[in-house]
């Protein structure tokens, strides 16, 4: 039974999605008539989602993947029907282990929402095609600086408490909910620099533009 409660008046999903990305191109889906959207499905009980995660690779492209880090937590509202859908989804990196699907252009497949069959197309996207290039850094091995930290919140403009992970395991072990109130900003940066777990993701950094945790409306305003 998948993790997605309805009634009269809203529905909840919980849904997992997997950032697959070759020779700077990632994979999307496309339902019929709908927008491209990253490929994944919603939670069963008593799965994990990196259970999940491979089982919807396996069920809607017949394709066999490893999981990798955590990249991203979305809180996402949009409409599912006539009622407001509240959505939490996880994203993570992901790569093949075989070489069942085509690694370019549109292929396609089927997914089933609601005991319906939704015919897909899988499509190959350059990130390029936006413009967008990027380097790629693992905060949590390369965990940035206190001058980067204190540089990069200076630009923003952000309150320091946006660079935290209050998501995160090592948030909460730490009791930094209860703590971070009575440091200073100068305590505060140290102590992100100390680990790449405290620091929230996924993290952008262009100029004097940055961005710390994924909104897809604020990503698409500021960076396409």
């Amino acid at each position: 039974m998948d993790i997605l409660f309805k009634n009269d008046d809203f529905v909840f999903s919980y849904r997992v999605g997997g950032i697959l990305i070759h020779n700077e191109k990632i994979l999307l889906q496309r339902p019929k008539n709908d927008d491209y959207a990253i490929i994944g499905g919603h939670v069963a009980a008593m799965e994990t989602s990196m259970e999940t995660l491979k089982r919807e690779f396996e069920e809607e492209l017949h394709a066999e993947i490893e999981v990798d880090n955590l990249l991203a937590i979305g809180e996402i509202y949009f409409p599912w029907g006539k009622r407001p859908c509240h959505q939490i989804c996880l994203y993570y990196n992901v790569h093949l282990l075989d070489d069942s699907i085509p690694m370019d252009g549109v292929f396609h497949g089927y997914d089933e929402l609601d005991h319906e069959r939704i015919n897909l197309d899988f499509c190959w996207i350059p990130l390029e095609e936006h413009n967008i290039t990027y380097t790629d850094r693992h905060i949590v091995e390369d965990n940035p600086t206190y001058e980067e930290l204190k540089e990069w919140q200076s630009r923003s403009g952000l309150p320091l408490k946006k660079f935290f992970n209050t998501s995160g395991l090592l948030y909460k072990n730490m009791q930094l909910k209860d703590k971070l109130p009575n440091m200073t900003e100068e305590e505060q940066l140290r102590l992100l620099a100390t680990d790449g777990m405290l620091v929230k993701r996924p993290f952008v950094v262009d100029g004097d533009l940055v961005l710390t945790g994924f909104r897809e409306a604020e990503w698409k305003e500021k960076l396409i």
